[in-house]
């Protein structure tokens, strides 16, 4: 509007002209400012109806953020190592040990857990992440009978970026199995699996290189013994345990020993044949279904016949498809002996058909009941376990709140119940004696606020 006004104002600055070319200049100039009023009327539409395009137009220049490269990853992944590791040496007198065996959690802010790459060795060996001379990452460290005792070991973590983190931690390599024997050592393993059993009574017997006679007698600690025998003896050796019948023993195994009798389902291993075998008569029937129940509802107290453990020399070759067709071996002889040699068993646990026996107070079926079980709300320690009485539960809460604690039997039968109302601190109930009064295996659970636990409860 202001340019129509003025150019309808220049008349007023006009010379003096004649009337006609005035009027005709008059004429001209307001169909000037009519033509250009209508122009901008136009121009005021048109934005208003696209008013994105006009936008755009004028965004040509605005700083796009999408358009900057982004920032480069210089966050470290987030790395927490175990506290302590004890590993023992296997047979052939070594142990490996992995990165994933020390580290309890690894997470990056942008790489995946997966892609994530893991490297370990022996502190002070090196400096920066641990590569082979391939390049690749040393992702395991190797122990033997001349590296034993505890380590300091350093645990690595590399992002896709090239970030890394290390912590350090502690393993301790030990010959618990004996495996690493001296010259005129003997060693004698009984193993259920690759568990050691624990308190094995056993006896070497024979004559010594002078024709002399000895006995040497012993029991071990977990699985594995150490003799030294005189060269050139002539020497049995034969294992022994009878005691806690039940270890292992429920009415499952019962099951299977009446799906093999009957034909379907039927074993898979000489081993369960052996432990099927109740009454030690080479024979698996309906009479050793009979004893096992009477052992499990305390009709009897210990087996009929036979002991709770059997030990059968592990290269012994049990004939098919019926293992016990013939007797088998249950001790290890040496003629003119020379060491150093390592004598292997296989420990059978009678009844047990399904393997679940305990076979020492260190195994991992009840390690972890030793030791605390942990929820985001609290932890819960059950002890003592094993026990011979009752139990106490200790359940340490960070918060107040309300939970359940069940307790089922061997049949899966819901045998204690209890109602929780937790407090802040340390909370402790009781399982009286009376409630767990039959030994063998049961199974606790813990429910805290829509969380579970669940653990094991051996009564001797």
């Amino acid at each position: 509007m202001q340019q129509v006004v003025y150019f309808l104002n220049l008349q007023r600055s006009l010379p003096t002209l004649s009337p006609t070319t005035y009027n005709h200049m008059n004429k001209f100039l307001s169909f000037l400012a009519i033509l250009l009023f209508s122009t901008l009327l136009q121009l005021n539409a048109q934005n208003t109806r696209n008013p994105v395009q006009g936008s755009a137009d004028r965004s040509q220049s605005v700083f796009d953020p999408t358009q900057v490269s982004p920032l480069p990853d210089v966050t470290p992944p987030d790395l927490d190592c175990t506290h302590l590791l004890n590993a023992n040496l296997t047979a052939t007198g070594s142990a490996f040990i992995t990165a994933n065996d020390l580290i309890l959690s690894v997470q990056d802010n942008k790489t995946p857990v997966n892609q994530i790459k893991l490297g370990v060795r022996i502190a002070g060996t090196g400096v920066g992440f641990p590569f082979d001379s391939l390049g690749l990452p040393i992702s395991f460290l190797k122990f033997d009978c001349l590296h034993q005792g505890n380590f300091m070991i350093e645990v690595w973590a590399a992002d896709l970026s090239g970030n890394t983190s290390v912590c350090t931690t502690s393993v301790k390599i030990d010959d618990s199995f004996l495996n690493c024997p001296g010259e005129n050592t003997l060693v004698v393993c009984s193993l259920q699996g690759d568990c050691g059993v624990e308190e094995i009574q056993m006896m070497v017997s024979g004559t010594d290189s002078a024709g002399l006679p000895y006995t040497y007698f012993s029991i071990n600690d977990q699985g594995c013994q150490k003799f030294d025998i005189q060269p050139g003896s002539n020497i049995e050796i034969m294992p022994a345990k009878d005691d806690n019948p039940l270890n292992g023993v429920t009415t499952y195994d019962i099951v299977l020993i009446g799906k093999q009798i009957m034909g379907f389902d039927t074993f898979s291993s000489p081993y369960q044949w052996v432990a099927a075998d109740i009454n030690g008569d080479l024979v698996i029937n309906s009479q050793d279904t009979m004893d096992l129940r009477k052992l499990i509802t305390g009709i009897y107290f210990e087996l009929p016949n036979n002991t709770s453990w059997r030990f059968i020399p592990k290269d012994y070759v049990f004939p098919w498809p019926n293992p016990l067709s013939q007797p088998y071996p249950q001790s290890i002889s040496y003629a003119d002996f020379s060491g150093p040699d390592t004598a292997r068993f296989v420990a059978v646990k009678i009844g047990d058909v399904n393997g679940t026996a305990v076979c020492n107070n260190a195994s991992p079926e009840f390690a972890a009941d030793r030791e605390v079980h942990s929820f985001a709300v609290g932890s819960i320690l059950v002890f003592p376990n094993p026990t011979t009485s009752g139990v106490q539960v200790k359940y340490t809460a960070t918060q107040k709140s309300t939970g359940h604690f069940e307790l089922f039997d061997h049949c899966g039968k819901m045998i204690y119940n209890r109602q929780l109302n937790i407090e802040s601190g340390i909370n402790n109930w009781d399982i009286p004696t009376e409630v767990i009064d039959v030994t063998g295996l049961y199974v606790w659970r813990l429910q805290i606020q829509g969380q579970y636990q669940t653990g094991k409860i051996l009564r001797q």
